[in-house]
């Protein structure tokens, strides 16, 4: 996470090729509440299974299914073992095991 300038296009470089890919559909300048649900639906879903270079040519929906599949495998393996680290000496570490 960083920040960017205001109106420093150039600094957000895949937000604004997004925002080139909406516009594909959507033109700029219209209501979000003028626009059909269907469309919004439909460009969301084009968007997230177009591959992207900054994702390996991976989807978004690939990247993300991914990310759940980590997310899910630390979850089981913190449901087992929490680490805990004394506040009051930083090298010291306490690790709680649920029975």
């Amino acid at each position: 996470m960083c920040d960017t300038h205001p109106y420093s296009s150039w600094e957000r470089g895949t937000n604004e090729r997004h925002n080139g890919l909406i516009r594909r559909f959507i033109p700029q300048g219209t209501p979000i509440d003028d626009v059909e649900l269907r469309l919004i639906e439909y460009v969301e879903n084009w968007c997230n299974t177009l591959p992207h270079k900054i994702l390996a040519h991976q989807t978004p929906n690939d990247q993300f299914a991914l990310e759940m599949q980590m997310l899910h495998l630390i979850m089981q393996f913190t449901k087992k073992t929490f680490c805990v680290q004394d506040m009051s000496s930083v090298s010291e570490n306490v690790i709680l095991t649920r029975q």
